[in-house]
């Protein structure tokens, strides 16, 4: 069974909650959480993962390489299995890559709210 990826990122003194779970649609499911409340979703699916022009056979290798992510040997249900397919997971090293990514983005969408670019979200 392959389970989701959860972290918890810290910015200005907000705990956003992080979490991308996949779904039985063959697609991705990330939800971002204050306090418990949703205050952004979005579905992808792994054919858009794989068309995006961030997506190369090249960068995949140079995670594994740069140990960001690892191989996982476990796989789902054979029912619902492709053997050509391969499933990995982020590192301790890949969490926090992607945790200072995530902060990044988040600066970035405090920007574009303090500049009216996008709806202000006020905290409850």
């Amino acid at each position: 069974m392959l389970t989701g990826f959860n972290t918890d990122i810290k910015f200005n003194d907000v705990v956003y909650h992080i979490q991308t779970e996949p779904r039985k649609d063959a697609g991705l499911e990330t939800t971002v959480y204050v306090k418990g409340a949703v205050i952004h979703s979005f579905r992808s699916s792994y054919q858009d993962l794989l068309n995006s022009p961030d997506y190369s056979e090249d960068r995949l290798k140079r995670m594994l390489e740069d140990g960001w992510i690892e191989e996982l040997e476990e796989r789902p249900d054979p029912a619902l299995d492709d053997e050509r397919r391969r499933y990995y997971r982020l590192t301790g090293l890949g969490e926090k890559v992607a945790n200072l990514e995530a902060e990044r983005l988040a600066g970035l969408v405090r920007t574009a709210r303090e500049h009216g670019l996008l709806a202000r979200w006020e905290e409850t």
